[in-house]
């Protein structure tokens, strides 16, 4: 049976700081661990990063619209310093030439998209989530463990977060995963976040959530996309 948060929130002080902010949920499942089913064409991610650059044609990269708009709003909230949207880093190593490499299938199917679409992606794994999954502004200093590092960090006043009943999943909106829910090589079930916050951009939006249910499709049963 298909393990599921109770709900998606959004409370109202997300809303008041970011009002254009739309969260599309993308769910996907099997039997089997999802990074073991099926398989992403090798060269996926290398025709990923080359339309990536489409994007950020202008220098600096700071003037191109994407990675403005992004900036904008991670000026509107407290961010941890250096905090970037996840889209601005894979944009930018795919302008240097440093496009990011395979993996494993959930992460290259939203790094793909994330490339393709320029809008920014996260994935989690579903059957880790404790209740409820709740964007919402933090009060600070709580526990944050992030993937890659040892120690804690703590969460800063004011800083959008997800969370669930147990812990901070992510930081500064999807910026960074927590080690703990990110998915891996057992993942069985997956949620997919897509975000914008651009109202001009609601067109490509829409593709890009399509787009990401489609390349999920080919590993595993997919649900119908969620659009908050």
């Amino acid at each position: 049976m298909m393990t599921m948060p109770k709900k998606f929130i959004i409370e109202d002080s997300v809303w008041r700081i970011l009002p254009d902010l739309h969260v599309a949920t993308v769910i996907g499942h099997s039997h089997e661990s999802l990074n073991q089913s099926g398989s992403i064409p090798e060269a996926l991610l290398e025709q990923a990063n080359q339309q990536a650059v489409q994007w950020v044609k202008a220098d600096p990269i700071s003037t191109n619209l994407i990675i403005k708009d992004w900036r904008d709003v991670f000026h509107k909230f407290k961010t941890k310093r250096g905090a970037r949207s996840s889209v601005e880093s894979l944009l930018k190593r795919a302008k240097q030439g440093k496009g990011v490499g395979n993996i494993n299938n959930l992460v290259d199917i939203y790094n793909s998209v994330s490339l393709e679409k320029a809008f920014p992606i996260g994935g989690l794994d579903l059957e880790r989530l404790q209740g409820d999954l709740t964007l919402r502004v933090s009060a600070g200093a709580e526990k944050f463990f992030p993937i890659g590092e040892q120690d804690a960090e703590m969460t800063l006043p004011q800083e959008i977060i997800y969370s669930d009943q147990k812990a901070v999943v992510t930081r500064c909106l999807n910026w960074r995963d927590s080690a703990r829910y990110g998915v891996n090589a057992s993942t069985k079930e997956v949620l997919f976040l897509i975000e914008n916050a651009n109202p001009e951009r609601n067109a490509d939006y829409q593709q890009a959530i399509a787009l990401l249910q489609k390349r999920l499709q080919t590993i595993s049963s997919c649900q119908q996309p969620c659009r908050f």
